[in-house]
């Protein structure tokens, strides 16, 4: 079985074209693991055939400094 991995420092939704790779992946049998950083803490996907979702929430916010959100990087980096 082929096997991908998308990797987003953002959730799903925001990433282009997403939905088109994943109705390819599904197509095709080829099983897709989605890891992102879910900043919202309240994003929820259900895995799905050949798809299964892999949130790290680590709370931040475009509100805070550039510095501080940079912390958040930190442990979101070392996740999985």
């Amino acid at each position: 079985m082929r096997k991908v991995c998308l990797v987003s420092y953002t959730a799903p939704y925001t990433i282009p074209y997403i939905d088109i790779y994943l109705k390819i992946f599904k197509q095709n049998g080829i099983q897709c693991d989605v890891v992102y950083w879910d900043r919202e803490g309240k994003i929820e996907h259900q895995d799905e055939e050949h798809i299964k979702y892999y949130p790290y929430r680590g709370i931040s916010s475009m509100n805070e400094s550039r510095l501080k959100r940079y912390f958040h990087y930190i442990p979101a980096r070392e996740y999985g």
